[in-house]
């Protein structure tokens, strides 16, 4: 079967061009418009509600007098806006024979009667004049607004000129002059100005041409002013433009042909295409906005207004929707909004082109469909984000016949295609490509033809061939990206390129303007390209675009947004990419590490939140830090954070290839190993070469294009994120500890074991200017604050000594033991910090702290110059003299009584004895911060225990707690004051710290034997009425028995064994206990009924209520007793069970049963009351109300109340219901009536 006879219409029938409203239209012509237009439902709906308000009609009123008429390409909502301008144009109708306008409006449409009628009545009454605007016109010409334009098509309408300057000057002067005479004038100004105009024709040409209107009008100002300047023709010419202003001058304009015509006059103003011509531009949306209010304000029904778009109001495209404000504004300003059913752009293609014969049709089923690749198999995109109709991503077999040789999305996929380059044309209004119906029809017929001419009949219509078509077009909106389909091309054809890269590139092309639509993905591209129905293969195809991608690099590049976008490269970015190819291709890690450490690395330690300050161990200060990286053992010369600040090395690990990876750092050095992850590095290297590469050939070149600026800026963003990425997920080692949970945590163990406890990050700071400080200063007297910090000694003996003081007076001491007891300050310092290399640089800082030391009363050392004679500490300050000046150990006085400090748990053999009593400190200090932490926690409790009894237990507790406190304190000062029989003190300070061991451990396991104690008891306290005369008998012994044992310090061991066998009740009253308890829950079932009702999810929580109307007659007989009830009983049953079952005994458990029983107990009265209350009176409310509501859940009733008690209530409850759209009667109710019967309520 030949091709062309698969389709039923002859594809050289000419199509017509589209209706729009400013045609210049002859009689003939306005009559011929009027016979196409087929009157639909819709539109005679329109047309009869608008004639009928024009005539003031208000069984149509709404409040405004706006119309919005909207419809998709191909409903006709442009001819229907010209056909209301020709029905309402009272001159031409006139002109034309107002029957004869009838007959052609009516041919062919059935059912007009009423709207004839409403039509000669308005046209009797009535003088209406349409004004027409074609905003598409004035698309892209951001200066135009809404004021200029109607005043514009006003003046127009008036024979005036098209230049407002010119028509405010008609406007004014015809109230002088008589139009007739102007020409005249004219010319005689002219003629004074040695200028020649044809005569007949000179006032036109005054209109249209500035030249000529600059000469005319001052002079013709002058004479009816009688001026000898033409200045006040400024105030002439120049007027508000402002919607209020504007629209009280259409009035004023109507007003004028009201006084001349013997009938009412009303102005039609009908604007075409709104939504198009705003596009984003927030000032003409507002603008538009007062206009329509002012219509309604000062025309008042004489200025109407009827404007097209394609979506109703509130589905305006988001394409088209201004950030700072909405199309939804419109909404009070435009409440008549008619919607116009659209042909679908598919449908009508289909129908005007593509419709097959009976033949044609199973021709296409036959040897296409059937025999070919399954169109759902190949033919549907991925991943779409914003679909068509027919839909993208699926294509069905019998629209495949119907559209074939395109797909079913073509049509309207070309169309979005079509619309989105419009915005690219400066006269957008002008191009072929105007986003109607008739633009794709043009198109899709071209390639019909071009189809019959050269394709296989079995072959498919492609993107390639579309792309072909538009290219003149093309040529004009987009020629750079011309230019490169251009320069692809001449590389297919001299063998540099595969013919396929050419068709991917002109696919590409396409497909990024529908980006909202398709995702440029390899698979979107192939079904893009594909022809052939009988061999598709889908994942070929892909497969190849892919390649053809990596070949077209230079090309077509992914674009700055991201995702799966492409975009076109420029000449001068495409030799930057081929020098970056180049450079990727023949890599140098080492230069690419070089690049990252100049141009990335700060950046990406900002991301890491890295911080030029830490918080250093045992301090509460933040000092600067200098981080030194090495990258896979590339050292990074440059330093990060402050320069100054101490060294904190950084080993990254698995950045780069193995290959070039240097050795790991060894495992006794202080340096933190951070090693990436392993998850996508790879794909994290072929990032960082790409972006390198490119950054080293873009510093190359003598310009770099913004393009490429904005690729490296972008390309650097998202390697920073999948560096940061690998960094964040990687692995931290700080010598042997591993498993850090994050950079911080291994920050903080690195700087821990860099920077010991016997090191201070000021002592790095300390230099000659700050030892200078400390001279002259006396013992005892202040410090300055950085030599406090550090911890040098004020002098005193009394002084506590720090952990770094410590440090460098036994390193000094030992140092100088090991050599004769006396060297010189510098090979002191020397071996000083050979034996502790953290001191290399903080050597001022060493001196400090011997200075100090050396000026206490009980020191060893003694400062002396070359001779050996003593010399003033001060001389140790200045370290010019170090060099003759030495330090000299002497004996250790108090060598006696090192077995002594042995025995204190915390002292080490063969440390100093100075030392040895500093740890002494240490270990008493930590007794009483044991101490202080036990007494806070019983001091909490304490305050819960108000039973006399319990509380002088806990007093006696506490007593013995503070006592202890005292006795620690007395044993600091003494060891501070270094005057104490030391045996005793040592015993002594022993014993306190075995008492703190007990007393911790007996709280831990008998604390919460005291709130069992104040629990019981408050149980009798309280008198429940469920409580048996047994119980109280064995609840009285307990308390007894509990005075008695007032005495007994029963923390320790033999105290607590005292305690059991004093209250020796215990047992027998948690049984009468359990035994009141038991029955009480038996007595009518109380725990059965408050278990029912607590699992109810009537009873369980507010969830559902808040929809929920109960009434109150309801709510007291039913709901109220069995919640009041169930929160009781609840909180009886947490203040008991604790006491009745001791598994639940833990200390928190029985503090909140104690809080519990106290709250009931202070309701004893309301207790005795509810007791009264049977349980079986309860019980039947529980069965009566379950027969009520039954399984229904709070969500799912509306209301719920007793009849007739809650009546009105009631009442109104099913008003509500029966109103409701989505229930009862579908909200159509008008009223209702209740009747009562002995077996219900009727509702009528």
């Amino acid at each position: 079967m030949k091709t062309t006879h698969i389709f039923e219409r002859d594809l050289s029938e000419r199509l017509d061009e589209s209706i729009r409203v400013d045609r210049n239209l002859e009689t003939e012509d306005r009559l011929e418009l009027l016979r196409q237009y087929h009157v639909t439902e819709s539109a005679r709906e329109f047309l009869t509600e608008l004639f009928s308000r024009l005539q003031g009609d208000v069984s149509y009123m709404r409040q405004g007098w706006n119309n919005w008429l909207y419809g998709y390409y191909g409903s006709g909502k442009s001819h229907l806006l010209t056909v209301v301008g020709l029905l309402t144009d009272s001159d031409t109708i006139e002109e034309d024979s107002r029957d004869q306008v009838w007959e052609a409006f009516s041919e062919g449409n059935a059912g007009l009667e009423e709207l004839r009628k409403s039509w000669n009545g308005l046209l009797d009454g009535f003088k209406t004049i349409p004004v027409f605007i074609n905003l598409l016109k004035y698309q892209g010409q951001a200066e135009r607004g809404f004021g200029e334009i109607l005043l514009e098509a006003a003046h127009l309408k008036q024979k005036h000129s098209p230049r407002l300057q010119v028509a405010f000057f008609e406007d004014w002067y015809e109230d002088y002059v008589p139009r007739a005479k102007w020409a005249k004038r004219a010319l005689d100004v002219l003629d004074d100005a040695g200028v020649s105009v044809d005569a007949e024709d000179v006032w036109p040409k005054v209109q249209r041409y500035r030249v000529l209107s600059d000469i005319v009008l001052p002079r013709l100002y002058m004479d009816v002013a009688d001026a000898k300047e033409s200045d006040g023709l400024r105030d002439v010419v120049t007027r508000d433009l402002r919607p209020e202003a504007v629209v009280q001058e259409l009035e004023a304009w109507r007003k004028k042909l009201d006084a001349e015509s013997d009938r009412d006059v009303k102005l039609v103003l009908l604007l075409d295409e709104i939504s198009l011509f705003i596009g984003t531009q927030y000032n003409l949306l507002t603008e538009l906005n007062s206009v329509a209010e002012n219509i309604d304000e000062v025309g008042r029904g004489n200025i109407v207004s009827v404007v097209t778009a394609q979506e109703k109001i509130a589905d305006v495209r988001t394409d088209y929707v201004p950030k700072a404000v909405s199309f939804g504004i419109l909404s009070d300003r435009y409440p008549y909004q008619y919607n116009l059913p659209s042909s679908h752009v598919g449908r009508i293609v289909q129908r005007r082109l593509l419709h097959k014969s009976k033949k044609g049709r199973s021709w296409v089923i036959d040897n296409v469909v059937n025999q070919g690749v399954p169109p759902a198999d190949a033919y549907i995109y991925s991943n779409v984000q914003q679909n068509t109709t027919p839909r993208l991503n699926d294509v069905d077999n019998d629209e495949f016949a119907d559209y074939f040789p395109l797909l079913p999305y073509h049509p309207p996929l070309f169309l979005e295609i079509l619309s989105n380059l419009r915005n690219r044309e400066s006269e957008t209004a002008k191009s072929i490509f105007s986003g109607t119906a008739r633009a794709v029809l043009a198109i899709v017929k071209g390639l019909l033809e071009e189809w019959v001419d050269k394709r296989d009949e079995k072959e498919l219509v492609n993107l390639v061939d579309f792309f072909d078509i538009i290219r003149p077009e093309l040529e004009n909106i987009i020629p750079d990206k011309l230019k490169t389909i251009t320069a692809i091309e001449n590389e297919v054809a001299d063998g540099s390129l595969e013919e396929l890269d050419s068709k991917v590139a002109k696919a590409v092309l396409l497909l990024t303007y529908v980006p909202n639509h398709i995702p440029l993905e390899a698979h979107n591209i192939a079904v893009s390209i594909m022809r052939d129905t009988q061999r598709a293969d889908p994942l070929k195809m892909e497969n190849r675009v892919t390649d053809s991608l990596r070949r077209l690099s230079t090309y077509i590049r992914p674009s700055e947004n991201g995702g799966p976008h492409l975009r076109f490269t420029t000449p001068k970015e495409r030799d930057i990419l081929r020098r970056a190819a180049q450079i990727e291709k023949d890599v140098d890690w080492h230069s690419f590490a070089k690049t990252v450490e100049e141009h990335l690395w700060e950046d990406l330690l900002d991301r890491l939140d890295f911080q030029g300050k830490l918080s250093f161990p045992r301090t509460d200060q933040r000092y600067p830090v200098s981080y030194e990286f090495a990258v896979d053992g590339i050292d990074f010369g440059k330093k990060f954070g402050s320069p100054d600040g101490l060294a904190v090395p950084i080993a990254v690990r698995g950045l780069l290839p193995d290959d070039v990876a240097g050795a790991p750092p060894s495992p006794n050095e202080a340096v933190l190993e951070w090693t990436v992850s392993d998850k996508d590095r790879q794909g994290v290297r072929d990032q960082l070469t790409t972006w390198a590469a490119l950054f080293q050939a873009a510093n190359e070149s003598d310009h770099v294009p913004e393009s490429i600026a904005e690729d490296l800026t972008e390309q650097r963003h998202r390697l920073l994120g999948s560096v940061r990425g690998l960094l964040v997920e990687g692995s931290f080692r700080v010598q042997s500890d591993k498993g850090l949970s994050s950079i911080s945590k291994a920050l903080e163990t690195l700087l821990d074991k860099r920077f010991p406890e016997h090191f201070h990050p000021e002592m790095s700071a300390v230099n000659q200017s700050t030892l200078s400080q400390l001279k002259g200063l006396k013992p005892g007297e202040p410090l300055p604050d950085w030599a406090a910090r550090v911890g040098v000694s004020e002098g005193t003996a009394d002084e506590e000594q720090g952990k770094i003081a410590s440090k460098v007076w036994a390193l000094t001491g030992r140092t100088l033991a090991q050599n004769g007891q006396e060297l010189s300050v510098n090979r002191l310092l020397e071996l000083i910090a050979e034996a502790e290399p953290i001191y290399e640089d903080a050597k001022p800082a060493l001196i400090a702290l011997i200075w100090g030391e050396c000026r206490r009363p009980m020191t060893r050392f003694r400062v002396v110059g070359n001779d050996g004679s003593p010399v003033d500490e001060d001389v140790l300050l200045d370290r010019s003299r170090w060099h003759e000046t030495r330090i000299q150990l002497f004996g250790d006085p108090d060598e006696d009584i090192r077995e002594i400090l042995e025995r204190i748990p915390t002292v080490d053999p063969g440390v100093t004895i100075g030392e040895a009593f500093d740890h002494w400190r240490q270990y008493l200090n930590n007794n009483r911060q044991r101490l202080r932490a036990l007494l806070k926690v019983v001091e909490y409790k304490d305050e819960k225990i108000r039973q006399p009894e319990t509380s002088r237990l806990m007093s006696a507790f506490l007593d013995g707690l503070r006592s202890r406190r005292d006795e620690i304190d007395s044993q600091l000062e003494q060891l501070k004051q270094r005057e104490a029989n030391w045996d005793a003190l040592a015993d002594a300070s022993l014993a306190v710290g075995n008492w703190i061991d007990g007393a911790r451990e007996t709280w831990d396991l008998r604390g919460a034997s005291l709130f069992e104690f104040e629990a019981l008891l408050v149980l009798q306290s309280a008198g429940f009425p469920w409580l048996t005369d047994k119980t109280d008998t064995e609840l009285s012994k307990l308390r007894s028995e509990l005075d008695d044992a007032r005495n007994i310090e029963w923390w320790s061991e033999q105290g607590w064994s005292d305690l059991r066998d004093t209250v020796s009740s215990l047992p027998d009253a948690r049984s009468a206990v359990r035994e009141a308890w038991t029955a009480y829950c038996e007595d009518g079932d109380r725990l059965e009924l408050f278990e029912a009702v607590n699992e109810n999810p009537w009873f369980a929580s507010l969830d559902g209520f808040y929809t929920l109307q109960v009434q109150d007659e309801f709510e007291r007989a039913y709901l109220r007793p069995l919640r009041h009830f169930q929160n009781e009983f609840d909180r009886l049953r947490r203040g008991v069970e604790p006491l009745v079952d001791q598994n639940e005994a833990d200390i928190d458990r029985l503090d909140r049963a104690v809080k519990a029983l106290r709250t009931l107990a202070q309701k004893h009265e309301q207790m005795k009351a509810d007791s009264e209350v049977a349980i079986t009176e309860l019980r039947t409310k529980w069965q009566y109300f379950k027969a009520v509501i039954g399984e229904y859940r709070p969500g799912d009733v509306a209301g719920v109340g007793m009849w007739p008690d809650d009546e009105p209530g009631l009442r109104e409850v099913l008003r509500m219901v029966l109103r409701n759209p989505k229930r009862g009667t579908g909200g159509k109710l008008k009223d209702f009536e209740l009747e009562q019967t002995d077996k219900g309520v009727i509702v009528r």
